[in-house]
């Protein structure tokens, strides 16, 4: 996978953007930088997968209080998952990730049971019949309902990456 596709800096590393801030700075996934504020704001979740609803599909994984990284640091990029492999291309080159189709939520929370957060730009848009509706398609057919109480929304809209990348620097001021 190549990261960056979407904003055209493939390959780019922090020392390319460093050089023309005058400030010290750090490169973060969107979707964990969205995770990271999600678990800031819900302080006392121990796991979760966010879905990054903003102009394309991203996700991160909660673990122990973490957003869990991986040993690549591409730990829940759940729009890579492959869901029909003659399906249409993806930005990364492959066929038929979940990127290009509908979410696939109530398979990931077999994965990992716990909380789903819907996160980014559409978030706060989310009606309560939606998220009924949406409640109601991610149970249907499955054993292990999704409790009413375990699909929470964001907040911060289309800055919720924004922030949750600035939290790296307010974390190590309070720390401090």
């Amino acid at each position: 996978v190549t990261y960056g596709a979407i904003m055209g800096n493939t390959r780019m590393q922090l020392s390319d953007f460093a050089s023309w801030l005058p400030f010290p700075c750090h490169l973060v996934h969107d979707s964990k930088a969205a995770a990271d504020l999600e678990l800031w704001n819900h302080p006392k979740l121990d796991s979760a997968l966010v879905f990054l609803l903003n102009r394309n599909l991203g996700g991160a994984v909660i673990t122990n209080h973490s957003v869990h990284q991986g040993f690549s640091m591409h730990s829940g990029s759940l729009e890579h998952i492959c869901v029909e492999p003659d399906g249409p291309v993806c930005y990364c080159g492959n066929r038929g990730c979940l990127e290009t189709f509908c979410s696939a939520i109530r398979n990931l929370n077999l994965l990992i049971d716990c909380p789903v957060i819907l996160s980014g730009y559409l978030a706060p848009y989310f009606l309560p019949e939606d998220l009924d509706r949406l409640l109601g398609l991610i149970n249907e057919h499955t054993p292990f309902p999704l409790a009413k109480d375990s699909l929470l929304t964001g907040t911060h809209g289309q800055y919720t990456p924004a922030i949750g990348a600035a939290l790296f620097y307010v974390k190590n001021f309070l720390d401090t």
